[in-house]
């Protein structure tokens, strides 16, 4: 069956099983919307200069089958392939898509078992083949197989494929110093305490700046660091393997601080400057391609200025930011006014996408205020994994840096914590439930910090570490939760040593029982009172 010369718009639903010999053949415009349906076995064949363009669903198959596209593609926000998994064999036993042409990537893809299929480790599925692509899928579901098994993606330079896997524990990583010969950089080791790795090693000692985070697909480590203290020495932004085997510089000409993956792993967020009086949060759009191309990859343009944007009498800025978990493309972003003779700045919210676009305020009438007078977010912001909630710590007229939370949609601001203490870096755990934070007790002349955690709506604080720090704060020490929040990593006083350590401690830990039950699971020294060791800021989550 063939449409010669026009454009088709599919609102319903297009079964390429009812098409003659399976073909529609077209040379005008192919537009797939958001209401349709593209299903079936078949081909769409189209010019070499069309393109096919995606906002509905795409099903391959009748259970299972396989899809083919004579040209180009383009799938949107919208778009939703769904992938049926019951076998080794493509188009009897699991669904495939073919585009004879580029195709560009976006949207989500829902994985989903059929006919009792169990998957075991080693199989593989080659889900979709192209020519070319750009982009990435927004977010893929389904991936976890139960039993400890997982989809992880595989992407060659033609195909997608889907391999079973089963992940090792997942390593906490963490930054480190060491005096006695002991070496510096980055750092993986395995919950229990094995398998201790080095995948950076540096030869500075700015590992307070270093803040290393996973990727999503825990195969890569975004970190920042300096090469030395004399100028011109930006911390810049590397990214290596996790083996340690590649490394690469994404960015040299400013100063960065604090990358954040995006959840699908494809942007890469941080602070950006001169490290001192100018902060900007940037973003550099596509960090998926092989390690050696991306090298140098955030100087100059390439990299995107988040918040430098113009709003009316707001000027200056916090580092602080996150991604939005329900659109991996967007991220929010805190902007700081300048300050009043004799006052306090205030913070607004917004939200944007990855590329600096579609900027939006997330409270647009009016200032946060929980009744204390305007915030001033100056620390750690957090997205709960379900999306409906950004936590921060800010600080009210008054000088009391408390905990707060507001929905996605910028309504239901609610103070968390109101003691006269110090409170910070707020972490939401997996599930939503929970949230680790750090308090300086103002009892303690403020030189007394410790973890503590609270339910989601402030009730049951309470510490769960006795180490009444001085002199460090929660977002230089860090800590974190495993990935199914039984457990935290952090950091520790490994007496009588001196050392600064990484520990394991259960979710259930209190401060009677926290030295009883922590476990060391980084380095540590071995002369007392000299600090030999130095590990800080352990990532366990991407």
């Amino acid at each position: 069956m063939g449409f010669f010369g026009l454009e088709l718009s599919n609102t319903g639903t297009l079964d390429l099983d009812s098409q003659a010999g399976g073909i529609l053949a077209l040379t005008g415009q192919f537009t797939h919307a958001s209401t349709g349906i593209l299903q079936g076995n078949g081909t769409l064949d189209l010019t070499t200069t069309d393109v096919v363009a995606f906002d509905g669903q795409v099903n391959p198959g009748t259970s299972p089958g396989i899809l083919n596209f004579a040209g180009d593609a383009l799938m949107s926000p919208l778009t939703t392939a769904n992938i049926e998994l019951g076998g080794l064999n493509a188009g009897t036993e699991y669904d495939q898509v073919n585009i004879n042409g580029a195709i560009s990537l976006d949207g989500t893809v829902n994985l989903h078992l059929i006919n009792g299929f169990i998957p075991t480790v080693g199989n593989v599925f080659t889900v979709l083949t192209f020519t070319s692509r750009s982009g990435n899928f927004a977010n893929i579901t389904g991936r976890d197989l139960g039993s400890g098994l997982r989809l992880d993606t595989v992407w060659t330079a033609t195909s997608l494929e889907l391999e079973v896997v089963q992940p090792a524990p997942a390593q906490i990583l963490f930054a480190g110093d060491s005096a006695g010969g002991l070496s510096t950089g980055v750092f993986t080791v395995n919950p229990d305490g094995s398998g201790l790795t080095h995948p950076y090693s540096s030869t500075t000692i700015g590992y307070q700046e270093v803040y290393p985070r996973w990727s999503p697909n825990r195969e890569r480590i975004a970190f920042t660091n300096r090469k030395g203290f004399t100028p011109p020495n930006p911390n810049e932004l590397y990214m290596v393997h996790a083996s340690g085997d590649t490394l690469v510089t994404l960015v040299s000409d400013t100063s960065t601080f604090i990358p954040r993956w995006s959840p699908n792993g494809a942007h890469l967020a941080f602070e950006c400057g001169n490290g001192w009086d100018v902060i900007d949060i940037c973003a550099i759009g596509d960090v998926t391609g092989p390690l050696t191309s991306l090298s140098g990859i955030g100087n100059a343009s390439g990299k995107v200025y988040l918040t430098d944007f113009d709003v009316v009498h707001w000027g200056g800025g916090s580092w602080v930011f996150a991604w939005d978990p329900l659109n991996p493309d967007r991220i929010a972003v805190v902007r700081d006014s300048l300050p009043p003779l004799g006052g306090q700045g205030q913070s607004m919210i917004f939200t944007m996408l990855y590329d600096g676009s579609g900027v939006q305020r997330l409270l647009p009438t009016g200032v946060l205020d929980a009744g204390n007078g305007p915030l001033l977010i100056n620390e750690n912001m957090d997205w709960s994994s379900d999306g409906q909630w950004l936590v921060f710590a800010a600080v009210d007229p008054q000088g009391q840096m408390n905990i707060y939370k507001i929905d996605r949609n910028g309504a239901n601001l609610t103070q968390l914590t109101a003691t006269p203490d110090q409170d910070g870096r707020p972490v939401w755990s997996p599930n939503g439930a929970e949230i680790l934070f750090g308090r300086n007790l103002e009892s303690g002349g403020y030189c007394d910090y410790d973890a503590w955690i609270m339910n989601s709506d402030g009730s049951n604080a309470h510490q769960i570490t006795n180490e009444q720090v001085c002199d460090w704060n929660l977002e230089t020490l860090a800590g974190d939760w495993s990935p199914d929040g039984q457990q935290i990593a952090l950091t520790g006083f490994d007496l009588p040593y001196g050392n600064l350590s990484i520990y394991v401690v259960p979710r259930t830990v209190t401060a009677a029982t926290y030295f009883a039950q922590r476990m060391l699971i980084g380095r540590t020294g071995s002369v007392v009172g000299m600090r030999e060791v130095t590990d800080i800021q352990p990532s366990w989550r991407p």
